[in-house]
């Protein structure tokens, strides 16, 4: 696809453009091709590697939208709830949007923070979901929506289950006081184990991963930059371990599962590993 771009905004750097379907704008300096990462300008110019040596992105690719051929639209229980969601509140919400919004494009119905045990345990459900993850899921899905659920996948504050497993490090980020080392095959299995329960055991096709940023004292990703003297492996780079594990998640969770990866700020780290970014201001 050939997106109008300008590499430059000298001429005007208070504009910022934005459109869809076939556009022209004065302030288009020329084309930008995503599947050959070339920029063409309206002087015949041709800059080849644009993203990946221009902009120092080297893991750019085009996005895949042979399955998710739009961004998605639903709702998310976060935003009025908090963490006193309840099973029984998501499909109140979820009735009414089959009901009257499902025709208009509306899909996913998203849990977000509240459903685990004792604040950053996966292992574990709050005592309001007493009917489990997958009853809910497959109450979501009977009304011709997508489930989607909230998760930290890299965290874990469940100690004792952490000393039986084994593969994380003590590491201190959103997700909790433990991380997963993706330079541990044992840390490997346990995401792959944990993401293979919530897409194929529950049913949910939309996992939204809170924590993912490079923000100090936050995301994962500070947290292997900042702490890889801890990692099993100290060989791999901080900005691999992180590809390396959410290379994982990606495998086992299949193109057809929707990645969101909620972030401060843009993580081009994660290019090629999710399909779309929320991104916001602290």
């Amino acid at each position: 696809m050939k997106i109008p771009c300008r590499i430059s905004d000298e001429a005007s750097p208070r504009v910022l453009f934005s459109a869809f379907g076939d556009v022209s704008t004065s302030v288009g300096q020329g084309v930008f091709d995503d599947r050959k990462d070339a920029v063409e300008l309206n002087d015949g110019t041709r800059i080849a590697s644009y993203f990946k040596s221009r902009l120092g992105f080297p893991h750019f690719k085009p996005q895949d939208k042979s399955v998710f051929r739009h961004p998605p639209t639903g709702w998310i229980s976060w935003m009025y709830y908090g963490r006193d969601v309840t099973p029984e509140e998501v499909l109140v919400n979820a009735r009414w949007i089959s009901e009257n919004l499902r025709e208009y494009g509306l899909e996913f119905v998203v849990l977000d923070d509240g459903w685990q045990a004792d604040g950053r345990n996966w292992e574990g459900l709050r005592e309001t979901f007493p009917q489990g993850m997958k009853w809910l899921a497959d109450e979501i899905r009977k009304l011709g929506l997508v489930p989607g659920i909230w998760i930290c996948p890299h965290g874990q504050d469940n100690e004792a289950f952490i000393r039986k497993t084994g593969g994380f490090a003590r590491i201190n980020t959103f997700g909790g006081p433990f991380t997963v080392d993706p330079t541990d095959p044992r840390g490997l299995a346990y995401v792959r184990g944990l993401i293979r329960r919530l897409t194929r055991e529950w049913g949910y096709g939309y996992l939204k991963f809170d924590g993912i940023s490079d923000k100090s004292g936050y995301g994962v990703l500070a947290g292997y930059k900042e702490n890889r003297k801890l990692l099993g492996d100290k060989s791999v780079s901080p900005e691999d371990a992180y590809r390396r594990f959410f290379g994982a998640i990606r495998d086992e969770a299949g193109r057809k599962t929707f990645i969101d990866a909620c972030s401060v700020g843009v993580c081009p780290e994660m290019i090629g590993l999710c399909d779309g970014m929320r991104t916001g201001a602290e």
